[in-house]
């Protein structure tokens, strides 16, 4: 059976043998030939490559994206640390527990307070995530977000 690129070089050896054919040159066909050999060998590299890349985002298996929001104002009061904490769960179950990635998307906070926040990924299992949202001294969070992305 003839690979994409076995083809590929009986067709270019097709041409440049006919292009010598009518400059007559054995010397520039030779050097053509080595020229095509060349960008043949190139081109099955970048491709190995690609093909390599392909099977490490395969590895990944699945990911999921989604947003955690707190704002029960309980971080909206008070003075010294507190914390909220957002359990969510994934569309389905992953077949293992997957990696876990958050993100700051939305801040609300009073003006008249200093602005300190704090999330974090408290635990992870295959079924879903807990967010810890953090806040002390005279913060008063209004409301906050984060942007998770799960991939096992």
């Amino acid at each position: 059976m003839k690979t994409p690129a076995s083809i590929f070089l009986c067709v270019v050896l097709s041409v440049v043998a006919a292009s010598a054919r009518e400059v007559g040159d054995p010397i520039s066909m030779e050097a053509e030939l080595q020229e095509v050999k060349s960008e043949l060998s190139e081109l099955k590299t970048q491709l190995r490559q690609l093909q390599e890349q392909g099977r490490d985002v395969r590895a990944l298996g699945r990911c999921e994206t989604g947003t955690i929001q707190c704002g029960e104002d309980l971080l909206a009061t008070g003075i010294g640390t507190r914390a909220q904490d957002v359990t969510v769960n994934f569309r389905r179950p992953f077949s293992s527990i997957p990696k876990v990635s958050i993100g700051l998307t939305k801040l609300d906070h009073d003006k008249s307070s200093d602005t300190r926040i704090m999330a974090s990924v408290l635990s992870a299992t295959s079924i879903g995530i807990t967010v810890r949202f953090e806040t002390w001294g005279n913060s008063l969070l209004q409301q906050a977000s984060v942007s998770y992305i799960a991939c096992d």
